[in-house]
């Protein structure tokens, strides 16, 4: 693979964790106007590039009311609605809209395995891509992605400390619960109707432009996009 130098980076893609680890694979995201770091994950997630939120959200949130069913969840509808008002305009106009695979409602309960597929700007992060796939109580919903490597890969913070976050994958065993990344970077079931961190999905097209910027964090270069 040719080796790209960090001074011929212009687009998302070139920054991908699977295209160049070396970049340090970050973009910086306004939120409510203030800058936050989002990973570059890949850089072919149904042919786009995906970024997940380096931390959780600020405020932890109910996965749903009872089911463990993702489409049309209160998370799903939070991640679509309140969040992505939470990002600039621009930002808004230029997420793509992303088909995902989901465990479908009626393998709740009885430890199904039986998926179904949804589109979506904004999303959680599955267990299998996360690399959960020798349980049989969820859908294999996608594939592994290469970030995470290790459980040291999944382990997210709220300021400094771990905090626990949703997948968006029923844990079929119990149509109540919903499988969770805890704090050690372990994975399990946690309930729909109990509160626990965010990390928000999204795709961008691979060529979406980017550049350095020294005046969004103090004392450090960061890549943003460049609109």
């Amino acid at each position: 693979m040719k080796k790209v130098r960090t001074s011929d980076i212009f687009t998302l893609k070139d920054i991908a964790y699977d295209v160049n680890k070396k970049s340090g694979y970050t973009v910086y995201i306004e939120e409510n106007s203030i800058y936050c770091p989002y990973l570059v994950l890949t850089s072919d997630y149904n042919g786009n590039v995906l970024l997940l939120r380096k931390d959780v959200l600020e405020e932890d949130q109910v996965f749903n009311d009872y089911v463990g069913y993702y489409k049309d969840s209160l998370i799903d509808n939070y991640l679509n609605n309140d969040y992505r008002l939470s990002l600039n305009s621009e930002l808004q106009d230029i997420i793509m809209d992303t088909e995902i695979v989901i465990t479908s409602r009626d393998s709740m309960g009885i430890a199904g395995t039986d998926t179904e597929k949804i589109t979506r700007e904004i999303f959680l992060l599955s267990c299998t891509e996360v690399g959960l796939f020798d349980t049989s109580f969820h859908g294999k919903e996608g594939k592994k992605l290469k970030y995470f490597n290790d459980v040291k890969s999944r382990i997210a913070y709220h300021n400094t400390a771990p905090r626990s976050w949703w997948l968006r994958t029923g844990y079929t065993m119990n149509e109540s619960t919903v499988w969770v990344v805890f704090t050690e970077g372990q994975m399990g079931a946690g309930g729909a109707y109990e509160e626990c961190g965010v990390r928000p999905a999204f795709c961008l097209k691979s060529d979406t432009r980017i550049e350095k910027k020294n005046d969004v964090i103090d004392g450090q270069t960061v890549y943003v996009i460049a609109y």
